[in-house]
């Protein structure tokens, strides 16, 4: 949308050319974006300030630093993940070595209180 051709807002807030939402308008009484009744078109009138360079400049700075943390936050979280799943991984397999363990256990316990019985019976 060129800054220079006449703009309008429609009362659900989208922004159209002037000639292109009055084109539609005569077909339908819709808005194109969102579907929802057109009653009424305002004009819209822009103003920029000046650019200042400098500003820009810092602003584009400032935006790089800020990808370059959420970058090196995402590094270390998927590093802490891994760790994560290691650790996990290692629980579950420690899990299943305590129950056949204590299964173990459980059969040699059995397997003394037999030979108990057997020596004093």
């Amino acid at each position: 949308m060129s800054t220079f051709a006449p703009t309008v807002v429609t009362d659900c807030g989208h922004l159209f050319h002037k000639h292109c939402i009055r084109t539609y308008l005569a077909r339908n009484l819709d808005c194109p974006a969102c579907r929802e009744k057109v009653k009424e078109v305002k004009s819209v009138f822009f103003s920029s300030a000046p650019f200042n360079q400098t500003d820009l400049q810092e602003e584009l700075d400032g935006a790089y630093k800020t990808i370059d943390s959420l970058s090196r936050e995402r590094t270390d979280l998927n590093v802490t993940q891994a760790d994560i799943d290691a650790m996990a991984k290692t629980i579950s397999d420690l899990s299943v070595e305590n129950r056949r363990l204590s299964s173990d256990l459980d059969s040699l316990q059995k397997q003394m209180s037999e030979r108990r019985l057997s020596t004093t019976g």
